[in-house]
């Protein structure tokens, strides 16, 4: 888990250091929120992240007794209906993941902000949005996405 200090100071540019958010408060407001958005836009992001990270790891953790029982040649006691709806979870958080297949691209917001540009992708970075994110792909298809369906 990340904590982040805020701290104002009244020269210099807004910047993450050292994972402190530091705001420069010597800027104007409609330049003092824009850079405020910036980090809360890669925050918010991270949030987003670590919900679909914890629904990947609910999701398995309810099924990771089905290997074993299948290798150990036990009968699997699920009923036709809770298959379907353990395909139905998985089928709704890989719909919820492909629909913010963008993660590793910089919003447009940014194109032609590039202060605001360098806000976002230095605190992007120190939260590791981008392993994260090819981190939760790769379960995604190397892992959860051979389980096999019901036709």
């Amino acid at each position: 888990m990340f904590m982040f200090i805020m701290e104002i100071v009244f020269r210099g540019n807004s910047k993450l250091h050292h994972g402190n958010i530091i705001l420069n408060s010597d800027v104007e407001l409609d330049q003092a929120v824009l850079e405020k958005f910036a980090f809360s836009n890669a925050l918010s992001l991270s949030v987003k992240l670590a919900i679909w990270e914890v629904s990947l790891d609910h999701f398995v953790e309810s099924i990771q007794s089905i290997p074993e029982m299948l290798k150990s040649g036990k009968r699997v006691k699920l009923s036709h209906a809770e298959v379907m709806q353990k395909i139905g979870e998985l089928f709704s958080l890989r719909h919820r993941i492909n629909l913010s297949s963008d993660l590793l691209i910089t919003p447009d917001f940014y194109w032609d902000r590039e202060n605001l540009e360098q806000l976002y992708d230095k605190t992007c970075q120190f939260l590791s949005i981008n392993r994260r994110v090819k981190v939760l792909k790769y379960l995604w298809s190397d892992k959860i996405g051979q389980i096999p369906t019901a036709k």
